[in-house]
């Protein structure tokens, strides 16, 4: 048994050849990837809505997060963390703890937008009467390896 095997098992996911495959797609990306990128890179083999229902199940089971792209769209990055995560609190509780509260990079050349897992965004004070759910923050400018490349 694989490693994206064990992941969805432990989660009790059923181990189907599409999230099989996606799992492996986000977990092989160095970078978030929108629907449209997703379904190119699997072909015709999956269907939009199995590839939507996916993505939403495994954003519930906390594999998988959400950006909010400057262009009003949704990019998905594999949750670098769960892994470790998985092995250190393997009580079905923590998932209901775990946040991917990180900043993201999104570069105004190569239009990638990259996890910053290392940089934290605090929580957001909130007025009386509101709770906050989410939050995100996302940089723009020129990545890496755009800047080696000019």
């Amino acid at each position: 048994m694989n490693n994206t095997e064990q992941l969805l098992r432990a989660r009790k996911l059923r181990v189907t050849p599409a999230r099989k495959a996606l799992l492996q797609l986000l977990a092989a990306s160095t970078h978030a990837i929108t629907h449209a990128q997703i379904e190119e890179r699997l072909g015709t083999d999956y269907d939009r809505v199995t590839i939507y229902r996916t993505l939403h199940t495994f954003e519930n089971e906390h594999l998988v997060h959400k950006i909010l792209s400057d262009t009003g769209g949704w990019a998905y990055a594999i949750c670098r963390s769960c892994e470790e995560e998985e092995h250190a609190h393997p009580h079905p509780a923590h998932k209901h703890q775990h946040h991917h509260h990180h900043a993201h990079f999104k570069c105004e050349r190569c239009a990638l937008t990259f996890c910053l897992e290392d940089t934290a965004i605090p929580p957001v004070p909130m007025p009386a009467g509101y709770t906050a759910k989410d939050w995100q923050l996302l940089v723009t400018g020129i990545c890496e390896q755009c800047n080696t490349n000019a």
